[in-house]
């Protein structure tokens, strides 16, 4: 399927910590998780980092953002490409262009998912990273570990929704193609059966503007445990470290 995931390289040693806007989520001895805001968080997870290992970091909901982006009719090269995306990122979410990293699913001929992450939340991290401990970092985010982990479980044709504590992300794919592509926040309280509601209503309207969407039914996939308090979306992304390591396998 065509959905934005970025390179997986198997590391000999590698930890995954999870990270949202607040907080970032390290794993502890026990097969445990514990979590901070990242001034606090990050001197204990960095302690904790094997020598020579590698780090993923998936973003949670809450700090990552996933569009669908078409090419322009004349393109002229991937570095034109990559401008275009940039500047709809920036339309979409806020802040410049130069204000946000940003992954895609490289297509000229016809639209693709993209992904991105503010570089201020990723600088950040990397330069403290690259200060202390001197390892690398790869960045995913909730919806591509999900969907590279579970393919399968997600139809080639119709609709499919994704929720994490904070935000539900709802998509549509045709022959395994994602054409349609949007989201919407959610109370970590919002009992289960309102947020499907919530979200089908939403890809009915979806079909109403699009003709070429179906209005089939929604494959609807809750991947983290949603009874914390915290609604952490930090401790609901380290919980997918286990279907990221079946990705990289």
């Amino acid at each position: 399927m065509s959905r934005w995931l970025p390179e997986l390289r198997r590391a000999a040693r590698s930890v995954t910590w999870g990270l949202d806007v607040r907080e970032l989520a390290w794993p502890v001895p026990g097969d445990a998780c514990a979590s901070a805001p990242h001034a606090q968080a990050l001197p204990q997870a960095i302690t904790r980092l094997p020598r020579g290992s590698s780090v993923n970091v998936i973003a949670g909901h809450d700090l990552a953002v996933h569009w669908l982006q078409s090419p322009p009719d004349s393109l002229a090269s991937l570095q034109e490409l990559q401008l275009v995306a940039a500047a709809r990122c920036a339309d979409l979410y806020g802040g410049s262009p130069q204000d946000w990293w940003i992954a895609g699913d490289w297509r000229a001929t016809r639209p693709f998912v993209c992904a991105a992450l503010p570089r201020a939340v990723t600088a950040r991290l990397q330069q403290t990273l690259d200060a202390a401990a001197a390892v690398s970092v790869r960045w995913h985010t909730s919806w591509s570990v999900a969907c590279g982990a579970r393919t399968n479980t997600f139809p080639s044709l119709g609709w499919s929704a994704l929720r994490t504590p904070q935000r539900v992300v709802l998509w549509h794919c045709d022959e395994g193609r994602v054409n349609c592509l949007t989201s919407h926040s959610i109370s970590p309280s919002t009992p289960e059966a309102v947020a499907v509601e919530q979200t089908t209503q939403m890809a009915k309207l979806e079909a109403l503007r699009d003709a070429s969407l179906t209005e089939g039914p929604l494959r609807w996939v809750t991947l983290c445990p949603l009874n914390e308090s915290s609604g952490s979306e930090a401790r609901a992304a380290r919980q997918l470290a286990s279907m990221l390591e079946d990705v990289a396998a």
